[in-house]
């Protein structure tokens, strides 16, 4: 398809999907986002500053417009989280319509996986899926959520290509359910560094049970001569 497209000199169409990214284009919006959705928006807006791509995005309903165009992104809103799952699978279900992309990728297993894959299979386009946990690839998360954990299963054997962080989890999500994948770490945006004599020890994360950020106020009980700072 993409060889295709590049020799009729046509943009190739990429949406991603992330309900909880809509804070990261609007900063005014204080809503609470985290990893994933700051690893797929960096993935959207480098892609959209290159020519041979045009990028969409479905993002919640945050009482923006139904369609912006944000650092060359078209933001396209979609699920109200204050309305019923029925509601919020229509509007999921026309926007990946609305956006119209040769490929579509989304993170982290939810009821949207299954309907993203669902629609790339039966409107016969490229679906994309990448890992956010290790839970999702080690079988934890299909013990923990029976139906919606089959849902998840039969997406991730439609996906074009499954990208996972580690080897480890290469080799969880290949014995739980005999998906292949590929590795690639998360990307950051840094600016260029320095050597300079630095005073404080960071911590940066969602303060989610599974990051133990208890350990790092640990931590810094036993150094309290130095100074830690959270951000979270």
């Amino acid at each position: 398809m993409s060889g295709k497209m590049k020799s009729q000199n046509k943009p190739i169409k990429i949406c991603f999907i992330a309900p909880k990214a809509y804070p990261l284009f609007n900063p005014e919006s204080s809503e609470v986002f985290g990893g994933s959705e700051v690893d797929l928006y960096f993935l959207a807006v480098e892609l959209a500053r290159d020519k041979n791509y045009q990028v969409s995005f479905i993002t919640a309903d945050y009482g923006q417009q139904p369609i912006e165009t944000i650092e060359g992104v078209t933001v396209i809103k979609s699920v109200d989280f204050d309305r019923n799952a029925l509601h919020g699978v229509l509007r999921v279900w026309r926007s990946l319509g609305r956006a119209g992309a040769d490929i579509y990728m989304i993170k982290t297993p939810s009821l949207g996986t299954f309907l993203t894959a669902l629609y790339c299979r039966r409107h016969r386009r490229i679906f994309l899926y990448r890992s956010a946990h290790t839970d999702h690839c080690d079988g934890t998360y299909l013990k923990r959520h029976r139906f919606l954990g089959r849902l998840f299963e039969w997406a991730l054997r439609t996906a074009k290509i499954v990208f996972v962080q580690n080897q480890t989890d290469i080799e969880n999500l290949k014995r739980t359910t005999g998906v292949f994948s590929m590795m690639v770490p998360n990307g950051h945006c840094l600016d260029e560094l320095c050597e300079t004599k630095r005073q404080t020890i960071l911590w940066t994360g969602r303060s989610a049970s599974f990051k133990k950020p208890e350990k790092f106020i640990a931590l810094a009980r036993e150094f309290p001569e130095q100074s830690f700072v959270m951000i979270c």
